[in-house]
């Protein structure tokens, strides 16, 4: 009986990663991925708590973002998640984490809190995305201007990295509404 429960895992497994394409995309990080130019994704930016006299920026890097106006970055929920706003800065215009200009978050919201607060229904039981105001989240490109979803996870780490692995991302276009909202207008 054990056998057959293995065996119906173990074709579901393959069936599910067949459809879903998973065996045929590679990682955004290993062998045929080439670095970014300076300035080539100039909406690219980094997330990155605060820690004071840090020579070691790299060990706090929390998420990559998408600065997605003059002022405002879009990202993952699960980013800013038990942290506060004064905990956590904005890097950007760069392409590490040593070069990047500094902007402190004036606030954020979530998908989750901003749906209860303007009763709308979430489609999703998981909403991970966020929107980071700034004084001034890593996102998927359909081309240089459009960007189509945001980075949720990176698999496999830079330690285990194989090239059948893959980037998970959030689709934003259920969210479009929402990020248009809050760019649009303050709260």
């Amino acid at each position: 009986m054990q056998y057959k429960k293995t065996l119906l895992l173990l074709l579901r497994y393959i069936l599910i990663y067949k459809q879903c394409n998973f065996l045929l995309v590679n990682g955004l990080i290993g062998a045929n991925v080439r670095e970014a130019e300076i300035n080539e994704f100039s909406s690219a930016v980094a997330i990155v708590k605060i820690v004071p006299d840090n020579s070691w920026p790299e060990n706090n890097f929390k998420c990559s973002a998408t600065l997605i106006s003059y002022r405002d970055v879009l990202t993952c929920a699960h980013c800013v998640e038990n942290e506060e706003v004064d905990q956590v800065k904005v890097l950007v215009g760069m392409n590490n984490l040593r070069d990047g200009i500094e902007h402190l978050p004036l606030w954020w919201v979530t998908y989750d809190e901003w749906a209860e607060q303007n009763g709308v229904a979430s489609l999703f039981p998981v909403n991970d995305l966020c929107i980071i105001r700034g004084d001034s989240g890593g996102g998927l490109y359909l081309d240089r201007n459009t960007i189509i979803a945001v980075t949720k996870s990176v698999s496999p780490s830079f330690n285990f990295y194989h090239q059948l692995s893959v980037n998970t991302h959030t689709f934003l276009y259920f969210y479009r509404d929402f990020i248009r909202l809050i760019v649009q207008h303050s709260i």
